[in-house]
This record gives structure tokens, C-alpha cells and sequence, in this order.
């Protein structure tokens, strides 16, 4: 399930017969040298990707379901079990991962239970959970959104009803859950962490430095690795595979964000039972060595893992960052204009014509940009700069009359 990756490995295992299963336009042939594709509406209720799954099944036994996307992990568990199937976790492992609020319950009784949080069924509920705790900063969000949306920093308790509203708004069709949650907003540098697993052992191959916007925590920049002692080094991964343990995580590739905060004390945001996005394998490849998407898909295929895998994280042996450009307003590209790099990768994901939002998500994403260096501060360094060479003019209700036709 998922598309670009399923293609990858499509294209990489030809030993593996794979068939894909994914949303889409009806009529849409996806990229990939599958056996047989099955296309559902992308709010499609959990049954309708069953039916489509026996389907696939019908015409080729499957002997594995697995998902590479955020949004596939909790049906693809779902497929795997009504076909009796093995997946990558059962669907209690995925959920208990997917869902924010079911995480934090899981984790609330033992020592990694570090953040105050709650369900928020109104946004009275949010009040009263804020002034039961005062003088810290709240953060209302859906309890099983994706990608930022929904997430609002809760100022000021007269935005409540807006903050409640919007993380209620994100829903998850697929998942069958619109519950929102308030928490604790915890500072310090924000990490993750690229892991594999195998037969419930953890390796961490790479930590992340992320970047985020401050108002709509929306990610800006990578870098890999993140610059920290050899002691938080070791204590970022001990505590990830301790948080993978609680939650049962026994096999795949993993990605687990948290906060690193004072005098080293570590909180988790979430983690996920999938690769990181927005480029990080790339970063880990080009800095490591790692090729993580080859060694997901050689597990996939029988590989053991464990022997190819290094038992503490890794040096590496440059610094390698990633850094997006967002418009600014909503609107039509009208134009793209750029300076040559010679220091940077620069990718221009959008062409004149395109609609762009304003949202600060993957569909107001216009350029991304990446560079190495000795320091993650020059890699930050040129790729950032990378992105302020590149123009977009985008037609808005204003500009559009100062352009003409």
C-alpha cells in the first residue's frame, strides 16, 4: 500500500511479485511494475479497502500486506488481519501508535509518561484541563492527524472554541477517529529518530535536528546527523528503543520524534511505524552510508537485517541538510524563477499553473533544497540560502490584477 515507494520496490526486489493497493483518480495507472493495482476514492471507508484487497488476493495469493505511508499503516494492519495475513504489526500495535491519545494512555503509567495531556471532548474540556494546570503552554490537536494539521498552540483561553474546531475538523475516515486531545507543549531541541527493527530488536541508524515553524510547527529543515554529545547521543537511543518496546514495536523501520530539553531530560512527541519523510532517508544515505529505503524493502523481501546493522548509532562522515520553501499566500503559480547553486540541490516542486495553499502543508511546499557540509550548520547554512534564491510568483486576488491575463 502507497504508491512511490511501492514502486521502488517494485522496481528494486523483481523477485517479489508485488501488487498495489492505494487511492486515487478512478482510471489513474500509478508508476511501478506491479502485478495488479487496485484505485480507491481516498476518504473510502475501511471496507471498501478489504473488498479491493480480496481482490488482489483473488487473483494473486498475497503472502505479506504492508504499508508505506502515514495514512495506510492502521488499514493495511486491518487488510492483514481479515485476510490472515502477516503484516507489519497487528492492528493494536498500529493504533496504539497512530493515535495520540491511546499512545500517551499506554505510556502514562510508567517512566516514559513525561507530558500531561487529555482528551478534550469540547473545548470546555480544554479550559478546565488548562486551569487545572497552570503556567504551562497547551497544545490542541487531533489525536490522529498527520503532518501538523489541525495543531494549534493554545495562547490565550478565548481561542478554545477555534483550537477545538480546527483539530476537530481534521479527520481520519480511514482510521474512524475525529478525537481531539489537549497537551503539555514541551521546549528544547526537536528530534527524531531513524530506526529498524527486527524480532523485536532496535538499531538506531540516525539522529535528525528538525526545524519547525513556530506557529504552525510545520517542518522547515533537516539535518542529519544532529549535533550532540556521545551521552545524549546514547541516551536519545536507548530512550527511543525503550519507547518502541512499550509500545510493542517488533519489526520495520520506525521514526520517533521528541523533544531533547534541560539538563537532558527527553519527552516524545509521537513516533510512527514507517520511514521518516521529507527527504530524511536521503540525508541518512549521503551522511551514513545507509541506504534505508534498500534495506526496508531487502527486510520485506526475507533479508535478515541484524547483521548489516551497526549495534550503537553510527558516525558520520558529513552533514547533510534539507530545507523548504512555502508560499506565502494562496493562489496560481504565475512564474519561477531561479539562481544557479553551485553549493545545493535546489527541486522545484511546483509549475507554473499549479494551485499552492498557504497552509504551511505539502501542498503550499514549493522548493526544497539540499546541501552537505563539515557542520550541520553549514549544511543549514546553504541550503536555506538555496531557498531564498529561488522566486515564485503566485497570482492572488491582488496580483492577479496587477499581472493581467
Amino acid at each position: 500500500m502507497g504508491t512511490a515507494l511501492a514502486a521502488e520496490l517494485s522496481t528494486t526486489y523483481r523477485t517479489v511479485d508485488t501488487s498495489l493497493l492505494c487511492h486515487g483518480s478512478a482510471g489513474a495507472t500509478p508508476p511501478g511494475d506491479f502485478v495488479c493495482v487496485r484505485v480507491v476514492e481516498r476518504d473510502s471507508e475501511p471496507a471498501v479497502w478489504i473488498d479491493r484487497a480480496r481482490e488482489i488476493h483473488s487473483l494473486l495469493p498475497v503472502d505479506r500486506v504492508v504499508a508505506f505511508g502515514e495514512s495506510e499503516q492502521i488499514v493495511a494492519a486491518v487488510i492483514a488481519e481479515e485476510l490472515r495475513l502477516p503484516g507489519h504489526h497487528g492492528v493494536d500495535v498500529v493504533r496504539s501508535v497512530a493515535d495520540k491519545l491511546e499512545m500517551r494512555e499506554r505510556l502514562a503509567d510508567g517512566a516514559l509518561g513525561t507530558v500531561a495531556f487529555a482528551e478534550a471532548h469540547d473545548p470546555l474540556s480544554v479550559e478546565r484541563f488548562a486551569y487545572a494546570h497552570p503556567g504551562r503552554r497547551w497544545l490542541v490537536k487531533p489525536a490522529m492527524g498527520t503532518g501538523s494539521r489541525g495543531v494549534t498552540e493554545l495562547v490565550d483561553l478565548r481561542h478554545s472554541t477555534a483550537a477545538f474546531n480546527r483539530a476537530r475538523e481534521v479527520a481520519n475516515p480511514v482510521a474512524g477517529s475525529r478525537r481531539v486531545m489537549v497537551e503539555e507543549f514541551i521546549s528544547g531541541r526537536q528530534l527524531s529518530v531513524e530506526s529498524l527493527s527486527e524480532d523485536g530488536q532496535h538499531r538506531v541508524l540516525a539522529i535528525t535536528q528538525k526545524y519547525t515553524d513556530e506557529r504552525t510547527f510545520a517542518e522547515v529543515g533537516h539535518c542529519v546527523p544532529a549535533e550532540l554529545s556521545p551521552e545524549d547521543t546514547n541516551a536519545v537511543g536507548e530512550y527511543t528503543c525503550t519507547v518502541l518496546d512499550a509500545l510493542r514495536v517488533h519489526y520495520g523501520p520506525t521514526h520517533t520524534e521528541l523533544v531533547l530539553g534541560a539538563a537532558g531530560r527527553i519527552d516524545l512527541i509521537e513516533t510512527h511505524t514507517r520511514l521518516g519523510g521529507h527527504g530524511i532517508p536521503h540525508l541518512v544515505s549521503a551522511a551514513l552510508g545507509f541506504d534505508m529505503h534498500e534495506l526496508a524493502f531487502a527486510q520485506l523481501a526475507g533479508v535478515p537485517l541484524l547483521p548489516r546493522l551497526p549495534a550503537a548509532v553510527p558516525r558520520a562522515t558529513s552533514a547533510q541538510a534539507v530545507w523548504f520553501g512555502y508560499a506565502p499566500v494562496p493562489g496560481r503559480v504565475h512564474s519561477l524563477r531561479r539562481r544557479t547553486e553551485p553549493e545545493a540541490h535546489v527541486e522545484v516542486l511546483v509549475s507554473p499553473g499549479d494551485e499552492v495553499t498557504a497552509d504551511m502543508t505539502r501542498s503550499s511546499r514549493v522548493v526544497a533544497a539540499r546541501a552537505s557540509g563539515a557542520t550541520g550548520a553549514e549544511a543549514v547554512r546553504k541550503a536555506s540560502q538555496a531557498v531564498l534564491g529561488t522566486t515564485v510568483v503566485i497570482e492572488c486576488s491582488m496580483t492577479a490584477q496587477l499581472l493581467g491575463p
